[in-house]
């Protein structure tokens, strides 16, 4: 591996690990602030809120329900309040008077899925800018049987790397598609055999992992057929919403760590003695 492109994966790998600090760190905190909200806010932002709610209570008084629903940006500056936080206090207010189940926010599953969203866009990151990284390093590892890049798109290259980048973005633009499992077990088979240390179970977990995923963005989380396969038919139905908890939180959480850590490990297990051969022509 070149030096160039190793001290770029390191980077890649950094960045990961930072990014999946930043998502345990404001789940963290966010969890504890809504265990009991708003009294766990912080004292500024706590003041700030009862402020707020104490104007819109008012706004609430003087004016009409009609008058109160059609509030303008210039309506909530003149009042000293913000849009969002108006937002937030009409549209809870009304769920709770369509619903006789909502008793009290349910942030959690909101937190959850957040957490869980963020945490596999990460990881979908990671393996297109491994991928991007293997193909610099490796220009061997773009030969396959895909239909060949269109005339169009090599008249717009002005040199050949400029035409090799231009590759490299159109593989990993379909790549983007497929299941993290399926990139997984691409890299076992030639030319990358680049094989990354999970059990097949893992990679079931990382596949439920990724149906949940999908429900909670495309379907308001409740469960559709590729998600069932993975569950308890028994225990739940499609159409059944599905709720996270923080037993399944951690088992992703532990399996991100661990395909991220793997994929590094096995990188550069792969291309090590380039890298030495390079060191040594530097020096």
């Amino acid at each position: 591996m070149k030096i160039e492109i190793k001290e770029q994966l390191d980077k890649v790998f950094q960045a990961m690990r930072a990014n999946m600090s930043k998502v345990d760190l404001l789940s963290m905190y966010s969890h504890s602030i809504f265990n009991d909200f708003p009294a766990n806010l912080p004292e500024k932002t706590l003041k700030q809120y009862k402020t707020d709610l104490d104007i819109l209570k008012k706004a609430k008084i003087d004016l009409t329900q009609t008058e109160f629903n059609l509030l303008t940006e210039e309506k909530y500056i003149e009042l000293g309040t913000s849009k969002e936080f108006y937002r937030f206090v009409q549209n809870y207010s009304t769920a709770e008077l369509k619903s006789n189940e909502l008793k009290s926010p349910d942030y959690e599953q909101v937190l959850f899925g957040q957490e869980l969203i963020s945490l596999y866009s990460f990881l979908e990151g990671y393996f297109q800018d491994l991928q991007r990284l293997l193909f610099l390093n490796d220009k061997t590892l773009l030969s396959n049987k895909d239909k060949e890049i269109g005339l169009d798109k090599i008249l717009k290259a002005d040199n050949y790397d400029e035409l090799i980048s231009i590759i490299i973005e159109e593989k990993l633009e379909k790549s983007g598609y497929e299941k993290i499992s399926t990139i997984i077990s691409k890299w076992k088979k030639e030319p990358f055999k680049i094989i990354i240390k999970l059990k097949k179970d893992e990679l079931e977990e990382l596949d439920k992992y990724t149906s949940i995923r999908n429900i909670i963005i495309h379907n308001n989380s409740k469960i559709n057929e590729s998600l069932l396969n993975y569950l308890d038919n028994e225990k739940f139905k499609i159409g059944q919403t599905f709720e996270l908890n923080t037993v399944l939180m951690k088992k992703f959480r532990d399996l991100v760590f661990e395909i991220v850590f793997n994929a590094y490990l096995e990188i550069n297990a792969k291309y090590p003695m380039i890298v030495e051969l390079n060191e040594k022509h530097s020096s």
